[in-house]
């Protein structure tokens, strides 16, 4: 018996430094595992299952203690995944942003553009930034006729942080300046209803849908479509006044974002 007590002394003492279960075996066959709460010497054992049942045995009834092999830890919830760290897009820092896309002006063809943009991730949830970009507008779709605009504007960007695909929305709003223009118009048996003025320009204003992907810790690819209104100054064909355009286009963008910046997640 002084033996049996001491060996319940060493596991009760020891079981909150090991994860492993505690064994009670009686001298009747059964075998019960779980926590053993008391150990009143020469008297009784307290032993918690794990369905929470409590038990209580005479000394007299128990053969011996030991314990169960290591409950292996649920720590696969607890500790992140390496892996899936490695494709989380980066919380903060400088951003570098290419972008290209169609430009499908309503009513009045598609064209093409490619831009720029640097930015700074406040956090998870949004980034500001400046950018560039180079649209082509044909004016005149009879004739072949059209013009190189440069939007210079602000970006923000907002974003819905997840595990890898991430919601994005984001606001463009800035100034155009229009570059040499390419007319082909027959000045006699055509017109153009509205020629801009090269070197002249306009408000640019765009808002867009899209998400984020990570790629690498570093390397986003960013997919978004929206819609940007240009307005451009000019002069219409039956008319020798100066007169402004409002033109709405349909964008469609596929990015690529460099975090180059800070490393936290």
């Amino acid at each position: 018996m002084p033996a049996i007590v001491i060996l319940l002394l060493i596991s009760y003492l020891t079981s909150a430094q090991v994860n492993r279960r505690d064994i009670v075996y009686l001298k009747n066959g059964s075998i019960i595992k779980g926590d053993i709460l008391e150990v009143v010497p020469n008297e009784t054992i307290k032993i918690k299952t794990s369905d929470g049942s409590i038990f209580v045995f005479k000394m007299e009834e128990v053969e011996r203690t030991g314990k169960d092999e290591p409950v292996a830890k649920e720590i696969s919830k607890e500790q992140p995944d390496v892996t899936k760290a490695k494709e989380r897009a980066k919380s903060s820092g400088y951003l570098f942003i290419v972008r290209l896309g169609p430009n499908t002006h309503l009513w009045e063809g598609s064209d093409f553009s490619a831009g720029i943009i640097n930015a700074i991730q406040v956090n998870e949830y949004m980034s500001f930034g400046i950018g560039a970009e180079a649209t082509t507008y044909g004016y005149d779709r009879d004739y072949n006729s059209s013009v190189v605009i440069f939007p210079f504007f602000l970006d923000a960007r907002f974003y819905i942080p997840k595990e890898r695909a991430q919601p994005m929305f984001s606001m463009q709003l800035g100034y155009s300046v229009v570059g040499n223009k390419k007319h082909r118009r027959d000045p006699v048996n055509g017109y153009s209803d509205f020629e801009p003025d090269s070197g002249n320009g306009g408000v640019f204003f765009g808002i867009n849908a899209g998400v984020r992907i990570p790629v690498r810790n570093r390397l986003s690819v960013m997919i978004d479509g929206g819609i940007s209104v240009q307005k451009l100054n000019g002069k219409r064909s039956y008319n020798e006044n100066a007169s402004v355009k409002e033109v709405p286009s349909i964008r469609g963008n596929l990015g690529i974002c460099w975090n180059l910046g800070s490393d936290k997640k």
